[in-house]
């Protein structure tokens, strides 16, 4: 999940309402209604690490020629 504004922490909000899904959450990640706001590509193939907090593209985004 991205930043929230109006937030220091999303930590509270992902417990509360994701919590108990039973699946790795990310949160903070610097994109949404914040600055910076970095892309974050909907569909791809991506490594999700919560306990370094990084998040690895797997595929390439764009198709070469």
């Amino acid at each position: 999940l991205g930043s929230f504004t109006g937030e220091s922490s999303p930590h509270e909000v992902l417990r509360d309402y994701l919590g108990d899904l039973g699946k790795p959450l990310l949160g903070g990640w610097p994109s949404g209604h914040g600055t910076p706001n970095l892309p974050l590509p909907l569909g791809a193939r991506v490594r999700l690490d919560v306990s370094r907090g990084s998040l690895t593209l797997q595929q390439d985004l764009v198709a070469r020629p």
